[in-house]
């Protein structure tokens, strides 16, 4: 027997936080517009003010937060700030494309995205106006290709378009073929991107963004784990049942299945746009049915002959571009998720290979912050308890780290939000003394033990990979619907704090270091 989220609450918390994170990406071009960025390593410095008139003292800090990705690197981005009391701001960001695409939220409306255009090399001017009547206004803009319509109403389009088919008549798929629920999906892909396609409010160009943002979030949310999501299926049809019966038997998709990527043209330049680019690069690279070896030391030309024979009949192509960013990627991915630092026959590979250019730029200079994190970073603890009593797993938590304040994250591996949240709270800046906090991480078997072995290497900390009942006890007993979630234990052992969704690194580290 198992348990997992039901897809009702996966999905619910996969459309709401995806919006904090935006991304960029390129392709190289004389052309910098956002559809057709070019991979440059750069420096964005936005500077504005922002006015809420919701509150009636005029002078106060508001928070704001700037999200994107580094494509090449496979960095998400969250840069957390505070206003002064009369609402300036001034924010200087690093990018690896010009221009990248972000997304700015505030904690006036932490839900509510606006899209921005960010060009290297130039000062740029955004003031913002949150009205009584609950409105953004953009009273001063940077010269850009966005509309003021684009930037603020491309959120809803989106949620729009995510949200969408969430009907109570859900399908019967789970004892279906793969193929067939590949079906049903890209018929319900293909009306959500329809809802962006309507609009007339948005430029043309923004649309197009759009249309492609929705088609790779769906794919990469609904299709690319089909085994997932038909077990999700199975507890959507049968409400009654918190777990999987043993006799459920979904077969794992088969290399063909993944024919379905011709279609999201990943050798062009508005694909390489989308904030999901990560994401689905990460998930391509550790694919346990593409298979796809790790670059380690292999010379770049001979693991890329590789890759274009596994992958070439499935993406629909045999050269471009693509493959030199997957080749970056696939280095990040042990840089980031391993922490382990290029040897100096992989600086030689990618010196003989992209020859002192931007990508060789990036990941060298990925690898110098990877080589101190690997100085600084938490040790890795996996700890085991394989007991099915929440009570007595929270007293071992305590008991291993006497005297501290603890923080519990609950996260899974298939949770993006998690992922970044995790990061973020190991490089809070506290109050207190890094070592008087401990960070211990929970999941449960809805995390694959082999992607969560990978993962937990970049995190640092406890970790428990606990059995399905007893993560069940704990959301219960805590009432906790969706993740991240987070118990946070004063110094003599009591939970003083609580709560689901990451609020931001300020109010994290207020809440810590207020204990």
């Amino acid at each position: 027997m198992k348990s997992i989220l039901s897809i009702s609450n996966f999905l619910f918390l996969f459309c709401l936080l995806t919006f904090i994170i935006l991304t960029s990406s390129c392709k190289l071009s004389i052309d910098d517009s956002f559809t057709n960025p070019r991979i440059k390593l750069g420096k964005v410095r936005i500077t504005g003010k922002i006015t809420d008139e919701t509150k009636t003292e005029p002078k106060h800090t508001i928070v704001m937060r700037i999200g994107f990705i580094h494509p090449i690197t496979l960095e998400t981005i969250g840069k957390e700030i505070e206003t002064d009391s009369l609402g300036n701001y001034s924010i200087e960001i690093e990018t690896e494309t010009n221009p990248a695409i972000g997304g700015i939220t505030t904690e006036v409306n932490p839900y509510k995205t606006i899209y921005i255009e960010l060009m290297q090399d130039e000062e740029q001017v955004l003031n913002l106006c949150y009205t009584k009547e609950n409105e953004i206004k953009v009273t001063k803009k940077f010269k850009s290709e966005f509309t003021e319509n684009d930037m603020l109403m491309g959120n809803s389009f989106m949620t729009e378009a995510l949200t969408y088919g969430w009907r109570p008549e859900i399908p019967q798929l789970y004892d279906r073929s793969a193929d067939v629920y590949l079906q049903y999906r890209e018929k319900n892909i293909d009306e959500r991107v329809a809802i962006v396609s309507r609009d007339t409010l948005i430029s043309n160009k923004f649309k197009s963004f759009l249309e492609n943002e929705v088609r790779l979030i769906c794919h990469r949310g609904f299709v690319f784990n089909p085994k997932k999501m038909m077990e999700m299926n199975y507890l959507d049809i049968h409400p009654e049942a918190s777990w999987l019966p043993d006799t459920l038997n979904i077969t794992p998709p088969s290399r063909e299945y993944y024919r379905f990527m011709k279609n999201l043209n990943l050798n062009s330049s508005l694909q390489l746009c989308s904030p999901e680019f990560k994401e689905l690069q990460e998930f391509i690279l550790l694919n346990d049915t593409l298979n796809l070896p790790s670059i380690k030391n292999t010379p770049i030309p001979t693991w890329q002959n590789t890759i274009k024979e596994r992958m070439a009949d499935l993406i629909g192509f045999e050269d471009g571009l693509y493959y030199d960013i997957l080749t970056a990627n696939a280095y990040a991915l042990q840089l980031n998720m391993e922490v382990i630092p290029l040897s100096n026959v992989q600086k030689e590979n990618i010196h003989t290979y992209f020859k002192g250019g931007e990508i060789e730029k990036m990941l060298l200079r990925q690898n110098e912050k990877i080589e101190k994190k690997a100085e600084s970073m938490e040790p890795l603890k996996i700890q085991d308890f394989t007991g099915i009593d929440a009570d007595l797993l929270l007293k071992d938590i305590v008991e291993k780290n006497k005297g501290k304040i603890i923080i519990v994250d609950f996260w899974a591996t298939w949770c993006g939000p998690c992922i970044m949240a995790l990061k973020e709270t190991n490089s809070l800046e506290l109050s207190i003394k890094k070592e008087d906090v401990a960070h211990v991480y929970l999941t449960d078997e809805s995390s694959p033990k082999e992607l969560w072995n990978k993962r937990i290497k970049e995190v640092g900390g406890q970790h428990y990979y606990l059995k399905n009942e007893i993560w069940r006890q704990l959301m219960k007993k805590y009432s906790f619907n969706g993740i991240p979630s987070y118990l946070i234990f004063d110094r003599s052992g009591e939970i003083k704090h609580h709560f689901s969704g990451y609020p931001g690194s300020t109010k994290m580290a207020e809440i810590i270091s207020m204990i």
